[in-house]
């Protein structure tokens, strides 16, 4: 079975971390609940994340033009336009949206090889409404 990647934004630190896992928390033996950890960039220390300011976001498995890996959240730009990678519950696949909610596409290989990220909607929400003409 493949690993999920996830990664996460951290609204206390406005920080993106993407050394997730989570681990199960209890109470004697009596499970409680899972929680979230980041690992640091050098990975010599683990930082509890808290679920309420936690927002995770997965790996779409494709990269864009510049070999980069894309994930939900990410602000692409595809064929002049912009929009950003998000999950269709309805579809089960990845779509690039405008800010406006229109489809730019479905997030398949061809479409991926041929995006370019530019940003994220937590770091560079202003991208999306910058007008590409």
């Amino acid at each position: 079975m493949k690993d999920l990647k996830i990664r996460a934004w951290y609204e206390p630190s406005a920080h993106m971390y993407y050394n997730i896992y989570m681990k199960p928390s209890y109470c004697g033996n009596q499970f409680i609940k899972y929680e979230w950890y980041a690992m640091s960039f050098n990975n010599s220390f683990e930082m509890k994340l808290s679920n309420r300011y936690v927002y995770l976001m997965g790996s779409s498995g494709l990269t864009d033009k510049c070999n980069e890996e894309i994930y939900e959240g990410d602000i692409v730009e595809f064929n002049s336009r912009i929009g950003y990678i998000k999950w269709d519950y309805n579809k089960a696949m990845f779509v690039i949206i405008t800010r406006d909610k229109n489809l730019i596409g479905y997030l398949n290989s061809y479409i991926a090889s041929r995006c370019r990220i530019i940003g994220d909607i937590f770091n560079n929400m202003k991208l999306l409404y910058k007008n590409m003409q």
